[in-house]
């Protein structure tokens, strides 16, 4: 997945300097480069979501016995 490269060095800045994680040019249509990390990102929360309550329920398992 590649991003459309102009040439704007405040974002490239941005980018380099960790205060954002992607850079994509405005376009949300579907199967982008904007598109796709960001249905990522989704799916990242819904896992993180989900093996934090696996977490949470085994804990309260060990302290139920």
């Amino acid at each position: 997945m590649q991003f459309i490269r102009k040439k704007d060095s405040k974002v490239e800045d941005l980018l380099m300097k960790d205060r954002v994680d992607f850079i994509y040019p405005a376009d949300y249509s579907e199967n982008t480069g904007l598109d796709l990390t960001v249905k990522n990102i989704i799916r990242k929360m819904a896992v993180c979501g989900l093996l934090y309550d696996e977490n949470h329920e085994q804990k309260k398992e060990i302290l139920g016995r």
